[in-house]
């Protein structure tokens, strides 16, 4: 018996002397056996602080219906499963937790890990803290430039094509898996492992190859893995379009509503509304002090012209923020008549240039080409409309008084309503112009708000070759010109910070400005060598204006590289407008959702009070709404162009009917139905449009219909 003893006490000894030689990491493999899910507590643990907002799966609305088999079941029980998920489209539809585990106990994620570290190498390679994927690693891991180990890059890492020695044996005590997982000396493991295939030739899974990856985003930032982690995986952004011709609507709809938003774009047309709805969140503080880089980019000038009542309510977008007047004329006519488009200054200097080539081409030229209801871009240049949208009344931008004028009644803009009449008469601007709907095309003149290299798209827009360009006014800052392009914050969002950050990188971050406005890389665009983007695709419906600042915006490959330069320059040297700040605001005396009077006074002026009857006295005035679809103004022409001869042989004729329409929607379908009466009322005949035509939005839709005529 006591030999018993002794053999057994001997067979423990050895078994212990045995355990303490054997390498820490196998030492470790044999407490905790196989690695498992509840094996948390046996590492060192770094936390990532979880994002202050985040992305949740929704709740499908048939949740937990589904009811699984029992083949299902024991399958899940097979393989220890202590949570099953399903998720389909953007929801859960399906939830379940074995063995004592819920959604809220932590565990180890294992081969998940993948993912992130993935992940937080292409947030270093954004960030250009990794030059390029096939950089080699040892450009990062010193240990990687000898041997074979030289030819590794990032990318056969990220693919698993790095051909080293690592074999995923998880039951075998003194494999490399077992030593990565329970040994303390990671980095020297991963770092001594040799290449037995070359590398990038064939895919093997192998953990070790994710492991040196982490090694090279820690080397590539200066940060830990965690650490990197916690800074770069954030808020999740989901963006909403509204085309233009619904936007007003929609908008309006959201804030009367209720409906929750987080950002939202606004400009001068609904700003102030908004505000005085208390819908929009006051950030003059928090923009400074949760977003300090947003705040120092953006000019002051642009954050006093988003004021109202000295709060600031939106972000300003830092762009074409001031305002600057061009002409330009057709550089064909400008070689052939050797005209100093430089020396073009105003409209006298205007007149001699639109004369000269008046002259040379002959009467069936028309210089400036206008159509109905329109000058010409910038005719009351100099007055701020103080954002109201009223371009009859204004302030002269340098008038310290800030005395609100009628434009039409100044002498500066009598002067030029003077020359656009002698321009009509001289034949100078086209006959119709007061007819015509759309007559700008292949205008030899032509005049825009913007910066010199916007002169290609404005010359393709206008079907010219190339148009020589003057700037005639600018630039000039006005509460108008900044609220033309902000983003605001819903006063109801749960992430008013959170948006301010989204903002800021939008502001500073030109990977993510590239992405907002052209779209992702590789599907949407793509970076050339020299930097600029080539565009892949055309359907990227997000408005770049609309989103942040142009100035880290990369331009198109087809593009001026020097024109965000050329528009941060005209703001740089833009002069502010005494009213900057001030915006006229009417919201107070609407009433939303009722009834409103308008009411114009007329002021008897001699001797205007001799041609209107009643002048003085204020009266009531019918506003008429247009339907959705409809004529246009002047739209209708009826002509029998061949009466005398069908009237002369069978003593008919053809009445011809040509009507423009207009529908205020896109989807609308338009029919126009005629009858021809005689004096008497006797209905002489009628006809249709069949089968409806389809009439878009802002487009002429004309139709000549013949009808027999008695």
């Amino acid at each position: 018996m006591k030999k018993k003893y002794k053999i057994l006490l001997a067979v423990v000894v050895i078994l212990v002397v045995v355990y303490f030689c054997l390498p820490y990491y196998a030492r470790q493999a044999l407490i905790y056996w196989y690695p498992s899910i509840d094996d948390l507590s046996m590492f060192e643990k770094h936390t990532v602080r979880k994002a202050d907002s985040s992305w949740m799966w929704g709740i499908a609305k048939d949740y937990n219906t589904y009811e699984l088999s029992p083949e299902d079941n024991a399958y899940l029980d097979d393989f220890r499963t202590v949570s099953f998920l399903v998720i389909q489209n953007d929801s859960i539809v399906y939830e379940e937790y074995r063995s004592g585990w819920n959604d809220t106990k932590t565990s180890n994620i294992f081969s998940s890990t993948k993912s992130i570290v993935g992940l937080l190498v292409g947030a270093a390679y954004d960030e250009g803290k990794i030059a390029s994927l096939d950089d080699p690693v040892g450009k990062y891991i010193p240990e990687f430039n000898e041997g074979k180990k030289k030819n590794i890059t990032i990318r056969h890492l990220l693919t698993m094509s790095g051909g080293l020695n690592w074999d995923e044996a998880y039951a075998s005590l003194f494999s490399v898996t077992t030593h990565g997982y329970y040994g303390n000396d990671l980095y020297d493991l991963v770092t001594g492992l040799d290449v037995i295939e070359e590398p990038g030739k064939q895919f093997s899974y192998r953990s070790g190859d994710t492991q040196i990856l982490a090694f090279v985003v820690e080397k590539a930032t200066g940060k830990s893995i965690s650490d990197y982690a916690e800074e770069k995986i954030g808020v999740r952004i989901d963006v909403k379009i509204a085309g233009w011709a619904d936007y007003d609507t929609k908008m309006n709809n959201i804030v009367n509503t209720g409906e929750y938003f987080d950002l939202m774009f606004v400009n001068n047309t609904n700003y102030s509304k908004f505000v005085n709805l208390n819908a929009l969140e006051n950030i003059t503080d928090l923009v400074q002090s949760e977003t300090p880089d947003l705040y120092g980019f953006i000019p002051q000038e642009l954050w006093d012209g988003v004021k109202i009542h000295n709060n600031v309510y939106a972000v300003p977008t830092y762009k074409d923020s001031s305002m600057t007047q061009f002409w330009m004329l057709d550089d064909t006519y400008v070689q052939k008549y050797n005209i100093d488009v430089e020396g073009i200054k105003d409209f006298a200097t205007l007149n001699d240039a639109l004369q000269t080539i008046k002259e040379g081409e002959g009467k069936s030229v028309y210089p400036m080409k206008l159509a109905q209801g329109s000058t010409f871009n910038g005719f009351f240049n100099g007055y701020d409309d103080l954002a109201g949208g009223v371009s009859a009344i204004g302030v002269w931008y340098e008038d310290e008084e800030r005395k609100v004028v009628s434009l039409l009644e100044q002498d500066d803009v009598k002067e030029k309503l003077n020359w656009l009449h002698k321009w009509y008469q001289d034949g100078i601007i086209n006959p119709d112009a007061n007819v015509v709907t759309d007559g700008g095309k292949q205008s030899i003149f032509g005049s825009a708000q913007g910066w010199p290299a916007a002169a290609t798209t404005w010359a393709f827009n206008n079907g010219i070759d190339k148009y020589d360009l003057t700037q005639v006014f600018g630039p000039m800052y006005a509460t108008g010109t900044i609220q033309g392009s902000m983003n605001a914050i819903s006063a109801n969002s749960k992430y008013k910070a959170e948006a301010l950050k989204v903002l800021e990188l939008m502001n500073t971050d030109s990977k993510f400005r590239d992405m907002c406005a052209y779209g992702t890389e590789g599907n949407y665009m793509e970076y050339s060598e020299d930097g600029t983007v080539q565009k892949l695709r055309d359907d990227w419906n997000w408005p770049s204006y609309t989103q942040g600042t142009f100035f880290i915006l990369s331009t198109q490959t087809d593009g001026d590289p020097d024109a965000w330069e050329q528009v941060k320059k005209q703001n740089e040297t833009a002069v502010s407008s005494t009213c900057l700040g001030f915006a006229l605001d009417i919201t107070k005396k609407v009433k939303y959702g009722e009834e409103n009077v308008l009411v114009v006074k007329v002021q008897n002026m001699s001797p205007s009070g001799r041609w209107y009857t009643g002048s003085g006295i204020i009266r009531p005035v019918h506003l008429l709404i247009d339907n959705q679809a409809h004529f246009n103004r002047n739209g209708i022409t009826l002509t029998t162009p061949t009466l005398e001869d069908d009237y002369t042989a069978s003593k008919t004729g053809a009445l011809n009917i040509e009507a423009t329409g207009y529908s205020d929607s896109t989807n609308s379908n338009v029919y126009m139905e005629v009858t021809v009466l005689d004096a008497d009322g006797k209905d002489l005949g009628s006809d249709k449009y069949n089968p409806p035509r389809r009439v878009q939005r802002k487009q002429r839709s004309t139709q000549v219909l013949h009808l027999p005529c008695l």
